[in-house]
């Protein structure tokens, strides 16, 4: 058989230009994201860390959000016919969260038994198909909410809370083939 090199079926560099493009903006809003989370726990994420994916999901999750296309509207405006949620904290931040309720019966279960309603986690994001927000709480892993509190400002970045983030988006149960994010 003939040998077809890959460039032939895919363009020469110039005409790549604008996905070259798209990734140099991913790359920039990354290390972006990434220089101002390092410097609000002033040290450095590793760089195999779980919290990266969620980094790069998040940074282009608020791109999708406040882009404006040439025709006056954003990409999630494209795609759901409205705005998203404005973020609530910044990505890392040590906030509180409410657990999400299932059932009815969970709001009356922990007012009788006193439970604390608010607990703490790391803001990891917003979810572009539900607008829920996504956190990390130790005992309970990657969760989603719809009401998160943001703590004191000498609160607000935790390095050892954040360092601690367990699971990514593609994997957000480690040592599991689950997918899907939990709301409990």
């Amino acid at each position: 058989g003939e040998i077809v090199k890959l460039e032939s079926m895919t363009g020469d560099h110039d005409s790549n230009g604008e996905a070259e493009q798209a990734v140099q903006k991913v790359e920039d809003e990354v290390r972006t994201w990434l220089d101002a989370t390092n410097d609000a726990i002033k040290s450095h994420i590793p760089p195999h860390h779980d919290l990266l994916p969620w980094l790069i999901e998040h940074a282009m999750s608020i791109y999708r959000r406040t882009h404006v296309g040439i025709d006056g509207r954003t990409c999630m405006e494209r795609i759901r016919g409205r705005s998203g949620r404005d973020v609530s904290a910044e990505f890392g931040e040590s906030v509180h969260y409410l657990r999400l309720r299932v059932k009815l019966e969970d709001k009356r279960t922990t007012k009788m038994n006193l439970q604390p309603r608010f607990l703490n986690a790391i803001f990891l994001g917003l979810s572009d198909s539900s607008d829920e927000l996504i956190v990390y709480n130790q005992e309970e892993g990657i969760r989603k909410a719809r009401t998160i509190r943001r703590r004191p400002e000498e609160e607000m970045f935790n390095k050892e809370e954040l360092l601690a983030v367990k699971g990514t988006p593609l994997q957000p149960i480690p040592d599991s083939d689950e997918t899907k994010i939990r709301t409990k």
